[in-house]
């Protein structure tokens, strides 16, 4: 059976999280530059100010 198709906002992709539990993003993830603002904070999880890049990263972290 193939995989559904990724909802609008959404990636039907590994987001290449660091580790378990640690949901920061490694460099290369799907996530980065392709989030919106829409609803977005203007802070990550760690303080950063968002956006650091092209745009807004999916999740919680902002790639630097």
């Amino acid at each position: 059976m193939a995989a559904p198709a990724a909802a609008a906002g959404n990636i039907n992709a590994d987001p290449l999280f660091v580790g378990s539990g640690d949901y920061h993003i490694q460099a290369g993830s799907p996530c980065i530059d392709t989030g919106s603002a829409t609803g977005a904070p203007s802070d990550d999880i760690d303080g950063d100010s968002r956006p650091q890049g092209a745009g807004y990263d999916m999740g919680s972290d902002e790639a630097l």
